[in-house]
């Protein structure tokens, strides 16, 4: 995670000239690099991300639109949507992506879950099904298909639809993929352990509410929910679980310190629960 230096590298293979082998695989790699450290160091730096969607646009320019691009299509789509709230623009980009003739289903299924996640960001969650139930039939026999069925589990937990998502998710359990089935099985294990409990799924609405609102990267609205949730029903199951999802928002802003309280909070209060 060494952005500077790594752009330094390949601004240095760049630097031999355009007709060299690697040129273009450095120049793609650069804005790619670039990209990752304004998610990961500046993300909510809105000027600085203006910059690096007009370094992926100039790079789209000068190396097309293809199957070799479609990284970059992806992230440029993801910027303006999540970063910069275009997600309109976002969304035109990756309609003229798929135009692109490509060769492999999960090319195409990447995009199109690309799309349907710009449109749960801009709360259309029906267009959204669409697209997940699209990429999930013509990827039935890779990765991405049980990715995306994780995806659309997750999406009918954010509109509160707890017993249909949970079916999903125990089917999901046992995918191929390690991480899918550990998602899988942390999620189903969410909802089953707060959801049984209480005469009101009202609490875990709230909950989900609040997960919909990381996911659209709208974390101080997510914030505000969760210390509502636990101001209004203190005493709920789900206490330790705002804890447990703080402390994950913390690790991804880099506040540990914070993050290993939110944890410790967890095993000094609630060393009886499952987390």
């Amino acid at each position: 995670k060494k952005y500077d230096e790594a752009k330094k590298a390949f601004e240095y293979v760049m630097g031999k000239g355009k007709e060299n082998p690697f040129y273009a695989q450095s120049f793609a790699l650069k804005i790619h690099t670039s990209y990752l450290q304004y998610i990961t160091e500046l993300p909510g730096n809105k000027a600085e991300g203006e910059k690096v969607a007009v370094q992926l646009k100039e790079g789209l320019d000068f190396l097309g639109m293809n199957s070799a691009t479609l990284n970059l299509i992806q992230e440029n789509a993801h910027l303006l949507a999540f970063y910069l709230d275009k997600s309109d623009e976002a969304i035109e980009l990756l309609k003229k992506s798929l135009l692109i003739p490509l060769q492999k289903t999960e090319e195409w299924g990447r995009l199109k879950t690309e799309m349907a996640d710009i449109y749960i960001y801009a709360n259309d969650p029906w267009e959204a099904t669409l697209l997940y139930s699209q990429v999930i039939d013509g990827n039935k026999t890779n990765s991405l298909g049980d990715d995306v069925k994780l995806k659309k589990a997750k999406l009918g937990y954010y509109l509160g639809n707890f017993s249909w998502a949970k079916a999903q998710l125990d089917v999901l359990k046992a995918s191929t993929s390690k991480l899918t089935a550990n998602d899988a099985m942390e999620l189903s294990l969410l909802i089953g352990n707060n959801l049984n409990l209480d005469t009101t799924a009202t609490p875990l609405k709230m909950f989900a509410r609040a997960d919909l609102l990381f996911f659209q990267n709208k974390n101080l609205m997510a914030m505000a929910t969760l210390d509502s949730l636990t101001e209004i029903y203190p005493h709920h199951t789900l206490v330790d679980d705002i804890l447990f999802r703080k402390a994950k928002i913390e690790i991804d802003r880099q506040n540990y310190t914070l993050a290993a309280e939110y944890f410790e909070k967890i095993v000094d209060e609630f060393s009886y629960d499952l987390l």
